[in-house]
Order: C-alpha cells, then sequence, then structure tokens
C-alpha cells in the first residue's frame, strides 16, 4: 500500500516525536492579544483552576509541566507552542487552532477540543474521557490514551486539496480507544498499527486507506464502517457488531491474515 510522504519535518525516534512546521504553510487566525510566558504565569497564579486565556495568542511558548487545570483556551491561537507533561484535565479548548502544537505526555483527561484544528503532536498523552467530536486535520499521539474519550464526526484525514498539508496523516499507533466513540469519525490514511478500539463505537467511520495492521477490534460496534484498501494484516475483529454491515472488505489488504471471530 502507497503510504503518505511527510513535507513537514516528523522525526520519530523510541519515545521522542520533534515536528517543525513552516509559517508559510500553517495559515493562523487573527486573534486577541498575544501573551508572553510572564503574562500566562501571572494569569494563572490570579485564577487557578479557571484561568482565562479565550481568544488569546500564545505563539511558541514552552508551558510545560504547568497546571492548566480547567483554563478557558477556547479560540486560542496556539501555534507552535509546547504543554509537555502540562495538567489541561478539565481545560476548554473548543475551536482552538493547534498548529504544531506539542502535548507530549501531557494530561488531557475529559478536556473539551469540541472543533478543534488538531495539526498537533501528542505522544502519549491522556485524553481519556476527552471530546475531540467535530476536530478537524491530524493528530500524531502514537501511544496516547483515548479510553471512553469522543471523537465522533472528527475529520482527521488528510486535506489532498492543500499541499503540502495532504501528505501528512493521522498516527495513532499502540493508542488504547477502549470505549471511545468514533461514529463516523474520518481516519483516512492514518496509521493505528496495534491501537486498541476494545467495545468501540465505530459506527460509519472512516478506515479507507488506513494500517490497521495489529489493531484490536474486539466487542467493537463497526457498523457501516468503511475498510476500503486498509491494512487488516493480524487484525483482530473478535466478537465485533455489525460485521454484516462492514464496507470495503473486498478491497482491504492482506484479508486473508485478518482474525474474524
Amino acid at each position: 500500500m502507497t503510504r503518505p510522504h511527510f513535507i513537514w519535518i516528523l522525526v520519530a525516534s523510541g519515545s521522542a516525536v520533534a515536528l517543525e512546521c513552516s509559517r508559510s504553510a500553517c495559515a493562523q487566525p487573527e486573534l486577541g492579544t498575544s501573551l508572553t510566558l510572564s503574562q500566562v504565569r501571572a494569569i494563572l497564579k490570579a485564577a487557578p483552576g479557571h484561568a482565562n486565556f479565550a481568544g488569546k495568542r500564545i505563539i511558541n511558548l514552552d508551558l510545560g509541566n504547568l497546571d492548566f487545570r480547567g483554563a478557558n483556551f477556547n479560540r486560542c491561537n496556539l501555534f507552535e507552542t509546547t504543554f509537555h507533561g502540562a495538567n489541561l484535565s478539565h481545560a476548554s479548548l473548543v475551536d482552538a487552532f493547534l498548529s504544531a502544537t506539542k502535548f507530549p505526555n501531557a494530561n488531557l483527561q475529559r478536556a473539551r477540543l469540541t472543533g478543534a484544528t488538531l495539526l498537533t503532536t501528542a505522544e502519549g498523552a491522556n485524553f481519556s474521557g476527552a471530546d475531540l467530536s467535530r476536530a478537524s486535520g491530524y493528530l500524531i499521539a502514537p501511544q496516547g490514551l483515548f479510553v471512553r474519550a469522543n471523537l465522533s464526526r472528527a475529520r482527521l484525514r488528510p486535506d489532498m486539496t492543500n499541499q503540502p498539508m495532504g501528505l501528512l496523516h493521522t498516527i495513532l499507533s499502540q493508542a488504547d480507544l477502549t470505549d471511545a466513540n468514533l461514529a463516523g469519525t474520518d481516519l483516512t490514511f492514518a496509521s493505528l498499527t496495534s491501537a486498541k478500539f476494545i467495545r468501540a463505537n465505530l459506527r460509519g467511520a472512516n478506515f479507507d486507506q488506513a494500517d490497521l495492521s495489529r489493531a484490536n477490534f474486539d466487542g467493537a460496534d463497526v457498523t457501516d464502517a468503511n475498510f476500503s484498501k486498509a491494512d487488516i494484516s493480524q487484525t483482530a475483529f473478535t466478537n465485533v457488531r455489525g460485521r454484516a454491515s462492514m464496507r470495503g472488505l473486498e478491497l482491504a489488504l492482506n484479508r486473508d491474515q485478518a482474525i474474524f471471530k
């Protein structure tokens, strides 16, 4: 199967994932006031648990290991900002612009990212219980936790009309999406090797040309899900619901190596 190539610089080595984005390739929204690191820290100190950054520009800052629990980042432009190991549990990032934003090992449990633009890396981040419904772009989060997360109607496929952006794709290899809601989610071209979709709601999900090798779909609802040209080598479809209505299986790669029970 032909895979997309990266134009942006993506380096994966062991547990490290790095991404650089050309400013000319990312159309940034013109939002409100730009904040400095000292201003961000001051707002956090003044309002712990409910800091309000809504509509602000927080560009190319290192906000690693800070406590943003319950913070409001709605409609923020967080271009090239790093949240390594930060606590963003229950934070709100609705409609946020997350181009080249980095969340490695961050805690985003029950965070709201509804409608966010996810041109984002988040290796090992915890999105358990988070709401990423209607998010768009791509998400590079190998080994991420998405247990009971809501990714319904998220559009995590390459934008083939916008080069070089169209050459990027979502990477959720070894991610845990147990009990997650991916109804109507578009994961075209995504790398999902060894991902866990145990008991996940995948009704109408699109896995067109995705790499699903060694993924685990035990107990998942795959009603009307599309697997056309997906690589399903050693993929486990055990105890799945809606098997009779799975689409595109006749075009799936390595179907003879998939496990159906």
